[in-house]
């Protein structure tokens, strides 16, 4: 049968690399094999890196794009009929309308969850919640800070923090644009990034600093959360959405006994069990299922529109996550 998908045979610009392609896709199905057609994938900015080339995890060429998704089990082998109509997350390479997949490397979805929703729980929420448990132990009352708030990342954040009774500091641009949406999602505290002073801090968070920073950005951004940080806090980077230089902070390490790390979602991901983490996105499920989390969408794309239409969407996205739709 016929499938389209959005493919590339060689790492550059998206606009130049990514081809909208027809393919044959074989219905006829091996013992403990699906077939899967998509539901919804969004497009994340570390999509356009990988097809960019510049991400630090990249396939093997030719490739499809779209890092996550999730779709509806359409065909499977008579002994295994039983999974036909199941929500599953996508295999990698999401942007094809029809996929074969092995069950064995299947997550699936659980009934009550909103599909659109479900389609972003891999990446953002989960990496929002990873950064808020496993990082440093946080309990109810403390402060955490991040930048690009308004990111994916950024409200996942927002939202599993005021859930967990940890109070948000939050950096963004354009703040009095964003302050509603962002309060609205449970932000306790909301400054414009080019106006931010890290010492007055302390007169809107209760004389308190955070002892857990979250920077996705990099450049004089990082600087600041650094320079906000308790004694003995940590600062994390999970982003580097712009590509300055980060001053060395030899005062506030020394003075401030402060830590630098990183995480990468992926590479820890890689090192935990399929139990684990099939466990690990139903806690994501279980909160877009309370209303507990929600992540904003931007707009929908047609698969079959193509890449100008992918990339037009994309690039005039706001708050938001563009999802490409079969």
């Amino acid at each position: 049968m016929k499938s389209l998908r959005l493919a590339y045979c060689a790492f550059g610009e998206p606009g130049s690399v990514l081809r909208l392609e027809e393919v044959d896709v074989s219905d006829k199905l091996g013992e403990g094999e699906v077939l899967i057609e998509l539901v919804a994938s969004p497009v994340h900015p570390s999509d356009i890196g990988t097809i960019s080339g510049k991400y630090g995890d990249l396939p093997e060429l030719p490739a499809v794009g779209g890092r996550e998704g999730i779709g509806r089990v359409v065909g499977a082998s008579v002994s295994d009929r039983d999974l036909v109509g199941k929500f599953v997350k996508s295999p990698p390479g999401a942007w094809s309308i029809l996929t074969v997949a092995r069950i064995r490397d299947l997550f699936f979805v659980p009934d009550g969850i909103d599909p659109y929703q479900a389609a972003m729980a891999f990446v953002n929420p989960l990496t929002a919640r990873m950064l808020l448990t496993q990082i440093r132990s946080l309990k109810p009352g403390d402060w955490v800070i991040q930048n690009a708030a308004n990111s994916a990342v950024g409200v996942a954040v927002i939202q599993i923090a005021k859930h967990m009774g940890i109070k948000t500091i939050n950096l963004v641009r354009n703040a009095r644009v964003r302050r509603e949406k962002l309060e609205s999602c449970g932000a306790t505290v909301i400054f414009d990034s080019e106006a931010f002073d890290s010492r007055t801090l302390p007169d809107y968070a209760g004389g308190e600093r955070p002892l857990l920073g979250l920077n996705s950005v990099g450049g004089n951004s990082a600087v600041d959360i650094i320079k906000s940080m308790a004694f003995g806090g940590e600062v994390v980077t999970f982003g580097g959405m712009v590509g300055d230089k980060v001053r060395f902070p030899t005062r506030e390490l020394i003075f401030n006994d402060l830590r630098l790390r990183g995480f990468w979602l992926d590479k820890w991901s890689r090192r935990q069990t399929h139990e684990k983490m099939q466990i690990l996105y139903d806690t994501v499920f279980a909160m877009m299922r309370d209303g507990i989390l929600h992540i904003p969408i931007a707009s929908t794309v047609r698969l079959s529109d193509g890449v100008a239409a992918l990339l037009l969407a994309y690039e005039n996205r706001k708050d938001g996550k563009v999802l490409v739709v079969p």
